[in-house]
């Protein structure tokens, strides 16, 4: 978005409604955040954007120098005693002895950097890691002003104040906490307004963290990172608390990229509301002791959706996402063409956190996603007592190979719901190409696998245990599993019996072609449970090391 100011009002519900437009993980999961990035531009995001206002009080940087006339310390120090919105101008690039003031007003803050001759709206600054060279990132500052700091204990910018901040087309490099902000009642310029941390065509880089920490009531919370590069910054760290419900808090990381972090980038809120976090064309990369991203939502309401963003080479996990839900809620993710590869643990790691005694609908879609040469390729849990939940999973188009232990390993707890697999190649993998499993008694459990293959895995292709509580559905449609080296190409375990009267548990075979495993083509094993087996006609296969099927 090109608008240099604070939204003015109708920005939370603006993106509530662009998010809750996405599809279900009944739907197609063409997702993209093309209606966020619209919506956002549309209500005019940075802190400062009334330029055309009547309260705006301009502040320019001519010097670069550490303090005196014309320096960014003496704007700051005059922003400070503002009584209306300041917009500070940097027209040189700045070098810092010792941290610039804290800035403590009440009113809106933008900083703005205005070095180069570059327009402003070309992509020429673009942060774009997953199309460029990361060293050209760094260097591409150009039309950037560049705030240095030479004492690696000093901070560079800090703020307390509750009002709206923008930071744009700056370089923050060196010092402590290149950025901090401690928003301790974070708040608009009116009701009816949302309160926005907006960082655009921002570089920061060799300080040692970041840390941004917003506690709001009831006004609503928007952060927008757009065009954003955070590099050899050990630690980055977001956190916002609402306290009151109301609250809606969304966060927005459109073309960030994040590398060379110890513990990586972490997000963590904590709402009564509805809590949004959109990922697009971003990088997560290289923390060498901590995950890509870790985002922690607890609300009412979540809803993540991630597109076209890579996360690799991570020490932990690219991406980890912990949802708990609170109360009668729901949790939406969407997964959009995306890449997890090279992390020392898994590629994408997804759990979720709901009340045992609610009713909540989660849904998560992966779709055109790649998790490959990870510990784990993805895994996905569910709580063990939730038996009111509905949990839905949709694995479409997905690549999880040469991982070093599953490529997809789902492990299921009380909740019922639908897992649906389709078009996904899950081989080369150490232990099962593809694992469903469930803990404690569970709700009734429909699994479909289609157009998959899953060959060449060290134990198992596809894996499916179930506690016989409730009825388990099966079908596998058009389904390769060949060449397991230890165990069966397909293996079906049911424990237990199924209450009298709960009917029988069902697998559907249709097109499944299972050869030159070291066990059976196919193994169902079950203790008194009733099974009933359609479709055997369709398995074919040679060279297993002990039976076809065997039951």
């Amino acid at each position: 978005p090109a608008a240099r100011g604070a939204p003015n009002g109708r920005a939370a519900a603006a993106v509530q409604a662009a998010a809750s437009s996405q599809p279900t993980a009944t739907m197609p999961a063409m997702v993209t955040l093309a209606a966020f990035v619209a919506t956002l531009g549309a209500v005019a995001l940075t802190a400062g954007a009334a330029s055309h206002h009547d309260d705006v009080v301009r502040r320019t940087v001519t010097s670069s120098a550490d303090s005196g006339p014309g320096t960014l310390r003496e704007a700051i120090a005059f922003a400070n005693t503002a009584m209306a919105r300041v917009v500070v101008t940097l027209e040189s690039d700045v070098r810092l002895i010792t941290a610039l003031p804290e800035y403590t007003n009440d009113q809106p803050l933008t900083i703005d950097g205005e070095c180069g001759t570059d327009d402003d709206d070309d992509d020429d600054g673009a942060v774009r890691g997953y199309e460029r060279d990361e060293d050209e990132l760094v260097d591409d500052d150009d039309d950037r002003c560049e705030v240095r700091m030479a004492d690696a204990g000093q901070n560079i910018f800090s703020s307390t104040s509750s009002a709206s901040l923008a930071v744009r087309d700056v370089v923050l490099r060196g010092g402590a906490r290149a950025l901090s902000v401690a928003a301790g009642d974070a708040r608009a310029a009116s009701p009816s307004d949302t309160y926005v941390l907006a960082l655009h065509n921002v570089l920061i880089t060799r300080a040692m963290s970041v840390n941004i920490d917003i506690r709001t009531d009831s006004t609503p919370v928007l952060i927008d990172a757009h065009d954003v590069l955070i590099t050899d910054t050990p630690n980055n760290f977001v956190q916002v608390t609402a306290q009151s419900a109301g609250a809606t808090v969304t966060t927005l990381l459109s073309n960030v990229v994040a590398t060379k972090a110890v513990i990586g980038f972490n997000v963590e809120i904590d709402a009564n509301d509805t809590v949004t976090v959109g990922i697009d064309e971003s990088l997560f990369s290289g923390a060498q002791r901590g995950y890509g991203l870790e985002a922690i939502i607890r609300a009412t309401d979540i809803e993540l959706l991630v597109t076209e963003s890579t996360f690799s080479d991570n020490g932990i996990s690219g991406l980890r996402f912990v949802g708990n839900v609170l109360g009668d809620g729901t949790l939406r993710a969407n997964v959009h063409k995306s890449i997890f590869s090279g992390n020392a643990a898994s590629g994408f790691r997804y759990l979720i956190g709901l009340p045992s005694d609610a009713t909540v609908k989660a849904e998560l879609v992966m779709d055109q996603v790649t998790a490959e040469s990870n510990l784990h390729g993805m895994i996905i849990l569910t709580p063990p007592s939730t038996r009111q939940s509905i949990v839905d999973i949709v694995l479409r188009h997905v690549n999880a190979n040469q991982n070093v232990r599953s490529g997809i390993d789902i492990q299921r707890g009380a909740s019922g719901g639908t897992v649906r697999v389709d078009h996904v190649q899950a081989n080369h993998n150490g232990q099962a190409g593809l694992s469903v499993t469930a803990t404690g008694q569970t709700n009734p459990l429909s699994l479909e696998v289609s157009s998959t293959e899953a060959s060449r895995n060290n134990i198992t292709g596809i894996f499916v245990e179930q506690p016989a509580a409730d009825a388990l559905t099966v079908t596998l449609d058009k389904v390769v599993a060949n060449n397991t080296a230890n165990g069966s190409g397909v293996s079906i375990n049911i424990i237990g019996a199924l209450p009298s009267g709960s009917g029988a548990n069902r697998v559907r075979f249709h097109g499944v072609a299972v050869s030159e495993n070291a066990e059976d083509g196919v193994t169902i094993k079950r203790d008194a449970a009733l099974v009933v087996a359609d479709g055997l006609a369709s398995v074919v296969g040679s060279g297993n090391g002990d039976r076809l099927v065997d039951v």
